[in-house]
């Protein structure tokens, strides 16, 4: 009987021990851990991979990287990626520094570089899908990026307009000309503060020029005691002279004066103001039978000075 008790005993705890054995084996996961090329096939039953690497003594330093949170749950059949840092020299705008990283590829560092910076990058001597070495050397230069505007004036065209409203020769500004502007914005690139290159996106004019008109006169003047007086016509002509009685009508219905010249009407039509050289101003006021064509006479207040006068080839000047 005590054999009995004994075998059903060991039974007992054969059972006991085996369910154990087989409930932690059902909490157990495998995971694979890498870690500098090299890898560990860890068995564990605990929860997080901070508690795994704290049992299996992995340190890690504060620029090490991980695959995982390290508050992740395990799973089993995890992997498990360990990125170990390492110094890489870096030149940035010619001042240089070492950064302990554990990025994969170049462009990985020049990204935290420039969330760093709180600036754009350009990479001189290796390719942003170069992987990362230990030791290795990089040159960055800064990259700016600016919106440009400036302002720039319009020149505004000169006119000019041939007016016989002016003496020859004489100039009148009619209509001041007056500068546009125009708006131009351009996308500049500057490496280490230097300028690269520019183009133009846009341009705007924020105003029109607007012309100078300038008259230039083609009429011609000309001084007399009573000033100057413009001219519309010149002539050529032969001067005779003549007189009447003070009671005498002209043509016109006018007295006969001094200053009532006798005219070809179809040359100068009667009621004309006229500027005659040594004779003066006159009125085109009479008409004549010999007075045809480039003829003109001129009246006197006597027979002597009539006849001093005689006959002359004179310019005559018809005034506006």
């Amino acid at each position: 009987m005590k054999q009995v008790r004994v075998l059903s005993l060991l039974l007992t705890l054969l059972l006991v021990f085996s369910g154990t054995a087989k409930a932690y084996e059902s909490l157990t996961k495998t995971v694979v851990i890498y870690d500098k090329g090299n890898y560990v096939v860890a068995k564990t039953t605990k929860d997080t991979f901070a508690e795994l690497f704290e049992k299996e003594n992995y340190t890690l330093n504060e620029n090490d990287r991980v695959s995982v949170k390290l508050s992740d749950t395990i799973n089993d059949n995890d992997r498990v990626y360990i990125y170990r840092a390492f110094p890489v020299h870096v030149s940035i705008d010619g001042e240089k520094s070492v950064y302990d990283v554990s990025f994969e590829t170049v462009n990985g560092l020049v990204n935290f570089i420039k969330t760093e910076k709180k600036c754009d990058f350009v990479v001189s001597d290796v390719k942003l899908s170069d992987p990362l070495k230990e030791g290795m050397e990089i040159t960055l230069k800064s990259l700016e990026k600016k919106d440009n505007v400036v302002k720039t004036e319009i020149p505004f065209e000169t006119i000019k307009v041939e007016t016989e409203d002016l003496a020859e020769g004489v100039k009148e500004v009619s209509q001041k000309g007056v500068k546009g502007v125009l708006e131009t914005t351009s996308k500049q690139i500057f490496v280490q503060g230097n300028l690269v290159s520019e183009d133009v996106v846009n341009e705007t004019v924020l105003s029109e020029p607007v012309d100078e008109i300038i008259k230039v006169g083609t009429g011609k003047s000309i001084k007399t005691k009573k000033g100057d007086f413009k001219v519309s016509h010149e002539f050529a002509m032969v001067a005779t002279a003549y007189t009447a009685k003070s009671s005498a009508r002209t043509a016109s219905g006018t007295l006969a004066k001094v200053g009532v010249v006798a005219v070809d009407p179809k040359v100068i039509p009667l009621g004309t103001k006229l500027y005659i050289d040594g004779y003066g101003h006159a009125v085109a006021g009479d008409t004549g039978s010999a007075i045809k064509g480039n003829k003109i006479d001129l009246f006197f207040n006597s027979h002597n000075e009539a006849i001093n006068f005689g006959v002359k080839s004179l310019k005559v000047y018809v005034l506006k």
